[in-house]
């Protein structure tokens, strides 16, 4: 890891609010795993999503059959933006697995888009009245 990403990291760290305990044996357990999680995800995040998700907590994924960008916010339920091709909201997304905590959530939900994409989106629940702006639904794979 190259210093600049390492800083991002290190920043990204900082911002989910991430704070040293004196002794490993000190942290409770549920902290230990929320902090593994925002390590794995901030691992797997690209350089311009890592900035992205430590300036407002949010990153850009580019969903792997499609190519349309799609936005996922930090939060539980329906975090997941696309974009039509002018940068306007078209609908908002919601599927997530269960049991988990949120950063491996957001880390299964940007795996899901860039890899399997349209799978994902057929077991997402769909929100397009909530689009600003939006643009006729065209989904093929609904």
């Amino acid at each position: 890891m190259d210093d600049s990403r390492r800083q991002r990291y290190q920043a990204a760290l900082h911002a989910l609010g991430r704070r040293e305990a004196a002794l490993a044996h000190e942290v409770p357990p549920s902290e230990r795993v929320r902090r593994r999680a925002a390590r794995l995800l901030l691992e797997n995040l690209t350089e311009a999503q890592l900035a992205q998700y430590a300036s407002d907590r949010t990153f850009d994924v580019i969903g792997g059959q499609s190519g349309r960008r799609y936005r996922i916010w930090h939060r539980t339920m329906q975090n997941i933006e696309e974009f039509d091709p002018q940068g306007r909201r078209r609908r908002i997304w919601c599927f997530h697995p269960v049991g988990l905590d949120l950063c491996d959530v957001l880390l299964a939900q940007k795996t899901a888009l860039e890899l399997f994409e349209y799978d994902a989106l057929r077991i997402a629940q769909c929100y397009s009245d909530f689009a600003f702006n939006s643009a006729p639904p065209d989904v093929p794979w609904r």
